[in-house]
């Protein structure tokens, strides 16, 4: 009979009134036939007082109050806090961090600085995912962890070149997810799914000042990424252990990187300037295929193509390309330079119709504002 109502049959211990370990336990959502009892008694009481249709709804309705966390207030007429401490349980963490930086100058003309971080951040509980969340009676993310390591070196008078800078990186992060659900079953597979990502990366620029109206910059970027994942189950019985499908493919690659060159030409100085950028990259993604997930890749690249023109407000001498349509004239500017604050709407159109037969496939043009000082 007992099943028609939602609670099941099983063996009642008895209940101590006033024992406020079981009541925490009760309200907090664990499963069993404490909270069977619990949920018996205030569903009669939601149907006597006309709350509830009979007892089946009235289980439901003292089930999702008790979930909700709100069943402290609502059965018993208390504030919670009267139950429970100050803080909420089972939301405590350690957490350390530290960081070094070292820079080194070995001539006039180099300059290394090193880099290193780590942060900590271990014995959590994800609240939202025990016995008064999910219910689950393990939810525990461990050893959270960033180990970030960089050095960077820069050059002057490399060769051509008149600076190169060349920068490797190493950034591991580690995580461990622990959980046990099983509605608060004790006996339940209690699942381990430990992570560890980690990144090298290699970046490499060069720059060239070609003349006095034209800049030249050209580098690459590379970065090699590892996945480890060794998910594996623990039966609380028994002690047995088994493989576990991980959230990602043990032993997962990917790789992704580049190469571009950008040049700047001051076409008139201080007035019009042209900005042209080409860059190729690609990426490439591989997981070997194991007992509970197939083999995977994917590899991609792509080539891409920016044209960016920038005109100041100094651009007058623009307009003659195509002449203005009538309009006020513009405020008189201060002697001895351009006015940050001066209109100069029409310049810009009659550059756009100057400049639309520069317009390429793949490239795309811009032009924007850019004042100058007094």
């Amino acid at each position: 009979m007992t099943e028609r109502i939602g609670v099941y049959p099983g063996t009642f211990d008895p209940i101590t009134l006033g024992h406020a370990d079981i009541i925490r336990r009760v309200l907090g959502g664990e499963a069993g036939p404490r909270r069977d009892i619990v949920l018996m008694n205030a569903a009669a009481a939601l149907v006597a007082g006309g709350k509830a249709r009979d007892l089946k709804e009235g289980v439901g309705l003292a089930g999702e109050s008790i979930d909700s966390h709100a069943a402290v207030t609502r059965f018993l007429g208390i504030s919670s806090d009267v139950l429970m401490d100050d803080r909420l349980p089972d939301t405590g963490f350690e957490q350390y961090g530290t960081s070094v930086r070292s820079n080194w100058v070995p001539n006039s003309r180099t300059h290394v600085v090193t880099s290193y971080m780590r942060t900590n951040q271990d014995k959590g509980d994800r609240y939202d995912q025990l016995l008064g969340g999910d219910g689950n009676l393990i939810a525990q993310l461990n050893d959270l962890s960033l180990d970030l390591f960089s050095v960077r070196l820069e050059r002057l008078q490399a060769g051509w070149f008149d600076d190169a800078s060349v920068i490797y990186s190493l950034n591991s992060q580690r995580e461990e997810r622990v959980n046990q659900g099983g509605n608060g079953n004790p006996t339940a597979t209690i699942g381990y799914e430990p992570e560890r990502t980690t990144v090298h990366g290699m970046q490499v620029a060069f720059t060239k000042q070609v003349s006095a109206r034209q800049s030249f910059r050209m580098g690459g970027d590379v970065n090699f990424e590892r996945l480890t994942s060794e998910a594996f189950n623990v039966n609380p019985v028994t002690g047995s252990i088994s493989p576990r499908r991980p959230r990602i493919p043990d032993g997962a690659e990917f790789t992704q990187g580049g190469v571009y060159a950008q040049t700047t030409v001051d076409v008139t100085p201080e007035r019009f300037r042209l900005v042209g950028s080409l860059r190729f990259g690609g990426a490439k993604y591989h997981a070997e295929a194991g007992s509970l997930w197939p083999a995977d890749a994917l590899t991609t690249s792509s080539a891409t193509f920016s044209a960016l023109t920038r005109a100041s407000s100094c651009a007058r001498s623009c307009s003659a390309v195509s002449p203005p349509r009538p309009r006020p004239p513009p405020p008189p500017r201060p002697s001895g330079g351009c006015s940050s604050n001066s209109d100069f709407t029409y310049p810009i159109r009659s550059l756009e119709s100057g400049m639309s037969g520069l317009h390429s496939k793949g490239a795309s043009t811009t032009v924007s504002s850019r004042p100058s000082g007094p």
